[in-house]
């Protein structure tokens, strides 16, 4: 709503969507804007845990597996403004180096596609558009390390949510890069 009372133009855009859930949510909230919902849709693969640098067994391949596109778009009902983006970050975002975001929520997991996608989006965020990455303070350490190392780079401090697994959120400002 804040989004829409400023007047912050752009797409919105969900990296992590797995089976819909928070891009239901953000769609109905606005579904005038182009959304992008970028996911491989077939969960992790032996790769994406093996660059991994957390000890023990809570990874494994299995892991947000059970969901498909059709599924996804069963559960959003959702208007022709969405866009599935299956495949790895950053590869899927190819075609969009013009695009502005509004609002994008990231929600990876792992170290490599949260890196990517803060230093993909942060650039492509509108002045007043904000970033939401899930689970900054829960048992993903991927996730925290890459917005700590990401963070010391842009002009904005990072806003701590007190939700279930600790999402954190930047609002870009007029001063940034």
């Amino acid at each position: 709503e804040q989004l829409k009372k400023n007047g912050i133009r752009g797409a919105f855009a969900e990296l992590g969507v797995f089976k819909g859930e928070t891009a239901r949510v953000i769609h109905h909230m606005d579904q005038s804007r182009i959304f992008y919902l970028f996911d491989t849709f077939e969960g992790f693969t032996k790769q994406d845990l093996a660059k991994e640098n957390q000890t023990g067994d809570r990874f494994s391949i299995d892991m947000f597996s059970a969901t498909s596109i059709t599924q996804v778009q069963k559960h959003i009902n959702g208007n022709t403004n969405l866009r599935f983006k299956p495949g790895f970050f950053p590869d899927t975002a190819q075609g969009l180096e013009s695009e502005i975001f509004a609002l994008v929520h990231i929600d990876a997991d792992l170290y490599a596609p949260t890196t990517a996608a803060l230093n993909f989006f942060y650039f492509k965020l509108t002045h007043g558009g904000v970033m939401i990455i899930h689970d900054y303070n829960h048992n993903w350490d991927g996730v925290p390390k890459a917005i700590n190392e990401f963070i010391g780079s842009i002009p904005e401090s990072l806003i701590e949510l007190s939700d279930w697994q600790g999402s954190a959120m930047i609002i870009k400002n007029s001063h940034s890069l």
